[in-house]
Protein backbone atom coordinates (compact mmCIF):
# COMPACT_ATOMS: atom_id res chain seq x y z
CA UNK A 1 0.00 0.00 0.00
CA UNK A 2 2.15 2.42 -1.19
CA UNK A 3 1.77 6.16 -1.31
CA UNK A 4 3.00 7.45 -4.73
CA UNK A 5 5.19 10.40 -3.30
CA UNK A 6 4.72 13.83 -4.70
CA UNK A 7 7.08 17.11 -3.90
CA UNK A 8 5.64 20.20 -3.95
CA UNK A 9 7.26 22.65 -6.86
CA UNK A 10 10.26 24.59 -5.60
CA UNK A 11 8.28 27.94 -6.73
CA UNK A 12 5.25 26.85 -4.44
CA UNK A 13 7.87 25.86 -1.67
CA UNK A 14 9.43 29.09 -2.05
CA UNK A 15 6.14 30.63 -1.47
CA UNK A 16 4.98 28.60 1.19
CA UNK A 17 8.12 30.06 3.24
CA UNK A 18 7.46 33.25 2.49
CA UNK A 19 3.75 33.49 3.65
CA UNK A 20 5.09 31.25 6.95
CA UNK A 21 7.59 34.18 7.72
CA UNK A 22 5.24 36.64 7.30
CA UNK A 23 2.74 34.96 9.46
CA UNK A 24 5.18 34.51 11.88
CA UNK A 25 5.69 38.41 11.78
CA UNK A 26 2.11 39.63 11.79
CA UNK A 27 0.42 36.22 13.12
CA UNK A 28 -0.82 35.32 16.65
CA UNK A 29 1.93 35.03 18.70
CA UNK A 30 0.50 31.21 19.84
CA UNK A 31 0.88 29.72 16.05
CA UNK A 32 4.83 30.30 15.00
CA UNK A 33 6.89 28.50 12.59
CA UNK A 34 10.63 27.58 12.86
CA UNK A 35 11.31 28.80 9.01
CA UNK A 36 14.82 27.44 8.77
CA UNK A 37 13.99 23.56 9.70
CA UNK A 38 10.00 24.03 8.29
CA UNK A 39 9.29 20.59 7.18
CA UNK A 40 5.90 20.10 4.83
CA UNK A 41 4.89 16.89 5.54
CA UNK A 42 2.33 14.87 3.69
CA UNK A 43 1.99 16.84 0.84
CA UNK A 44 -0.49 16.43 -2.11
CA UNK A 45 -2.36 18.30 -4.55
CA UNK A 46 -5.67 19.87 -4.15
CA UNK A 47 -8.42 19.45 -7.02
CA UNK A 48 -11.27 21.53 -7.27
CA UNK A 49 -14.65 20.34 -8.61
CA UNK A 50 -16.07 22.89 -11.44
CA UNK A 51 -19.18 21.38 -12.48
CA UNK A 52 -21.49 22.93 -9.51
CA UNK A 53 -24.31 24.50 -11.83
CA UNK A 54 -24.78 21.09 -13.83
CA UNK A 55 -27.45 19.87 -12.15
CA UNK A 56 -28.05 16.02 -12.11
CA UNK A 57 -24.58 15.62 -13.57
CA UNK A 58 -21.12 15.07 -12.45
CA UNK A 59 -18.06 13.69 -13.89
CA UNK A 60 -14.21 13.62 -12.71
CA UNK A 61 -13.96 15.62 -15.69
CA UNK A 62 -15.08 18.91 -14.27
CA UNK A 63 -12.14 18.62 -11.34
CA UNK A 64 -9.27 20.61 -11.64
CA UNK A 65 -6.28 21.21 -10.13
CA UNK A 66 -6.32 24.19 -7.58
CA UNK A 67 -2.84 24.00 -5.54
CA UNK A 68 -1.42 21.94 -2.42
CA UNK A 69 -1.93 20.91 0.60
CA UNK A 70 0.70 19.82 3.45
CA UNK A 71 0.81 19.51 6.89
CA UNK A 72 3.21 20.61 9.22
CA UNK A 73 4.34 21.46 12.62
CA UNK A 74 4.57 24.53 14.70
CA UNK A 75 7.23 25.54 17.68
CA UNK A 76 5.02 24.59 19.92
CA UNK A 77 4.70 20.95 18.14
CA UNK A 78 1.03 21.18 17.12
CA UNK A 79 -0.30 19.98 13.77
CA UNK A 80 -1.35 22.42 11.32
CA UNK A 81 -2.69 22.33 7.52
CA UNK A 82 -1.74 24.44 4.77
CA UNK A 83 -3.32 25.19 1.77
CA UNK A 84 -1.55 26.77 -1.12
CA UNK A 85 -3.67 27.74 -3.94
CA UNK A 86 -2.35 28.27 -7.44
CA UNK A 87 -3.81 31.54 -9.54
CA UNK A 88 -1.93 33.42 -12.53
CA UNK A 89 -0.52 36.25 -10.67
CA UNK A 90 -0.23 35.17 -7.47
CA UNK A 91 -0.41 31.91 -4.56
CA UNK A 92 -3.13 31.93 -2.13
CA UNK A 93 -2.65 30.51 1.48
CA UNK A 94 -5.67 28.75 3.86
CA UNK A 95 -3.95 27.31 7.38
CA UNK A 96 -6.38 25.06 9.56
CA UNK A 97 -5.40 25.24 12.97
CA UNK A 98 -6.94 23.62 16.00
CA UNK A 99 -8.26 20.02 16.35
CA UNK A 100 -9.13 19.52 12.56
CA UNK A 101 -5.51 19.48 11.38
CA UNK A 102 -5.25 16.26 14.15
CA UNK A 103 -8.70 14.44 12.66
CA UNK A 104 -7.62 15.07 9.08
CA UNK A 105 -4.10 13.22 9.67
CA UNK A 106 -6.03 10.22 11.47
CA UNK A 107 -8.36 9.86 8.87
CA UNK A 108 -5.71 9.55 6.14
CA UNK A 109 -3.45 7.64 8.08
CA UNK A 110 -6.12 5.19 8.47
CA UNK A 111 -7.41 5.69 5.01
CA UNK A 112 -3.69 4.12 4.06
CA UNK A 113 -4.66 0.92 5.81
CA UNK A 114 -7.71 0.15 4.26
CA UNK A 115 -8.03 -2.76 1.91
CA UNK A 116 -9.08 -0.89 -0.97
CA UNK A 117 -5.51 0.22 -1.28
CA UNK A 118 -4.05 -2.74 -0.75
CA UNK A 119 -2.06 -4.54 -4.17
CA UNK A 120 0.06 -1.68 -5.55
CA UNK A 121 0.80 1.93 -5.40
CA UNK A 122 -1.82 4.37 -5.13
CA UNK A 123 -1.99 8.84 -5.31
CA UNK A 124 -3.75 10.56 -2.94
CA UNK A 125 -5.63 14.15 -3.72
CA UNK A 126 -7.93 16.41 -1.44
CA UNK A 127 -10.68 17.49 -3.32
CA UNK A 128 -13.12 19.88 -2.52
CA UNK A 129 -16.62 21.10 -4.07
CA UNK A 130 -16.89 24.64 -2.11
CA UNK A 131 -20.40 25.55 -3.69
CA UNK A 132 -21.77 22.05 -1.96
CA UNK A 133 -19.89 22.31 1.14
CA UNK A 134 -18.31 18.77 0.14
CA UNK A 135 -14.37 17.49 0.95
CA UNK A 136 -12.81 14.08 0.15
CA UNK A 137 -9.91 12.51 -0.62
CA UNK A 138 -9.61 11.00 -3.76
CA UNK A 139 -6.91 7.87 -4.24
CA UNK A 140 -6.46 5.99 -7.42
CA UNK A 141 -4.89 2.56 -7.31
CA UNK A 142 -2.01 1.98 -10.09
CA UNK A 143 -4.72 -0.40 -11.78
CA UNK A 144 -6.57 2.75 -12.62
CA UNK A 145 -9.32 2.21 -9.99
CA UNK A 146 -10.96 5.10 -8.17
CA UNK A 147 -11.96 5.28 -4.28
CA UNK A 148 -13.31 8.58 -2.38
CA UNK A 149 -13.41 9.01 0.84
CA UNK A 150 -16.05 11.86 2.17
CA UNK A 151 -14.78 13.76 4.69
CA UNK A 152 -17.95 15.24 6.69
CA UNK A 153 -17.64 17.94 9.61
CA UNK A 154 -19.54 16.96 13.08
CA UNK A 155 -20.05 17.60 16.74
CA UNK A 156 -17.66 14.95 17.48
CA UNK A 157 -14.65 15.83 14.72
CA UNK A 158 -14.45 14.35 11.09
CA UNK A 159 -16.80 11.72 9.53
CA UNK A 160 -15.48 9.54 7.22
CA UNK A 161 -17.91 7.42 4.28
CA UNK A 162 -15.68 5.65 1.62
CA UNK A 163 -17.54 5.73 -2.14
CA UNK A 164 -17.53 4.26 -5.15
CA UNK A 165 -17.06 6.73 -8.51
CA UNK A 166 -20.74 5.62 -9.00
CA UNK A 167 -21.77 7.20 -5.26
CA UNK A 168 -19.42 10.47 -5.22
CA UNK A 169 -21.20 11.27 -8.75
CA UNK A 170 -24.64 10.87 -7.16
CA UNK A 171 -23.51 12.49 -3.99
CA UNK A 172 -22.70 15.65 -6.36
CA UNK A 173 -25.35 15.57 -8.01
CA UNK A 174 -27.55 15.44 -5.55
CA UNK A 175 -25.65 18.34 -3.46
CA UNK A 176 -25.95 20.23 -6.63
CA UNK A 177 -29.69 19.93 -6.98
CA UNK A 178 -30.45 20.87 -3.36
CA UNK A 179 -28.07 24.09 -3.75
CA UNK A 180 -30.10 25.37 -6.86
CA UNK A 181 -33.15 24.83 -5.41
CA UNK A 182 -32.06 26.67 -2.34
CA UNK A 183 -30.73 29.55 -4.64
CA UNK A 184 -33.96 29.58 -6.17
CA UNK A 185 -35.91 30.10 -3.21
CA UNK A 186 -33.56 32.71 -1.96
CA UNK A 187 -33.59 34.77 -4.67
CA UNK A 188 -37.23 34.46 -5.16
CA UNK A 189 -37.36 36.03 -1.19
CA UNK A 190 -35.17 39.01 -1.96
CA UNK A 191 -37.42 39.96 -4.59
CA UNK A 192 -40.14 42.96 -3.83
CA UNK A 193 -43.52 41.83 -3.99
CA UNK A 194 -45.29 44.06 -6.58
CA UNK A 195 -48.32 45.98 -5.28
CA UNK A 196 -51.86 46.28 -7.36
CA UNK A 197 -52.96 50.28 -8.31
CA UNK A 198 -51.08 53.74 -7.77
CA UNK A 199 -50.71 54.11 -4.02
CA UNK A 200 -47.38 52.74 -2.44
CA UNK A 201 -48.42 50.06 0.08
CA UNK A 202 -47.21 51.96 3.27
CA UNK A 203 -49.27 55.16 2.67
CA UNK A 204 -51.64 55.02 5.38
CA UNK A 205 -55.69 55.88 4.29
CA UNK A 206 -55.41 59.21 5.70
CA UNK A 207 -52.16 60.10 3.21
CA UNK A 208 -54.57 59.00 0.12
CA UNK A 209 -57.40 61.79 0.94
Amino acid sequence: MALNPMVIPAAIQSAIKKYVAEWNAGGPQDVAFDTAHLRLLLPHRIYRYMGEHRAGKADLGSVKPAGWRCFARTTQGNLVMLDAFEAEQHTGFRLHVGSMPERWLRVIRSARRNKRLAGGPYSMRTMVAPAVHLSCLWFSTSRGKHHFLAMEGDVAGVAARWMTRAEWRTTIADSTTRSAILWKQARTARRPRRHQGSAPPFLQESQLR
